[in-house]
């Protein structure tokens, strides 16, 4: 069963670390600084708008995949939920109560991101499409998606000291070339002195 359990563990793991890395961008670009947000919506509104949604929308999609159940109309999906649900099909009691409850508390912690993923970003649901107002007003704020995602690799985290593995950082991710570089080159360029 261990074995089943890293094998699931182990295929989770970079689809965690990718919205982890995709979410430090929005964190890095949108949530710095009030002058950052000023310098970007000056410099190109339409876009840094656009890439906010789009790593928003990204965020909700990749976790209401993490905690889908654990098969749809009888096909397998790797999830958190099927992670959870294999421990609890094994001898290990504690580790599987400690799961459970972590899965319970993000399931009510991404409510309103599924919510938005299913009638909004996996299809258009006709009845939201045609209101006034169309997209979802499910209330879900930046703090929800942090939280999310914290809460995400602390099962993970569970599990890979259960499984003898390195741990996820819960730091926001750094990589080559990423969007805090080129807030920090945009903000270098208006502190730079304006040639005649």
């Amino acid at each position: 069963m261990n074995a089943k359990i890293l094998e699931v563990y182990k295929a989770l793991r970079p689809h965690v670390l990718q919205l982890h890395i995709r979410w430090a961008q929005f964190r890095f670009l949108f949530t710095v600084s009030d002058e950052r947000m000023t310098i970007l919506s000056n410099v190109a509104p339409g876009f840094f708008a656009t890439v906010r949604d789009v790593l928003r929308d990204d965020a909700f999609i990749s976790i209401s995949r993490l905690t889908d159940d654990s098969s749809t109309r009888g096909k397998n999906n790797l999830t958190l939920v099927t992670l959870v649900e294999l421990v609890e099909s094994s001898d290990n009691n504690e580790l599987a109560v400690s799961a459970r409850l972590l899965l319970d508390q993000l399931h009510e912690q991404v409510q309103n991101m599924r919510k938005w993923r299913n009638q909004w970003l996996a299809h258009t649901d006709y009845d939201q499409a045609v209101l006034d107002r169309p997209l979802p007003e499910y209330g879900v704020q930046r703090v929800h998606v942090d939280n999310s995602i914290r809460m995400i690799l602390d099962i993970m985290n569970l599990f890979a000291s259960h499984l003898e593995q390195t741990p996820l950082g819960r730091e926001l991710p750094i990589v080559v070339g990423d969007a805090n570089v080129l807030a920090q080159l945009l903000e270098s360029m208006q502190d730079s002195p304006k040639s005649a």
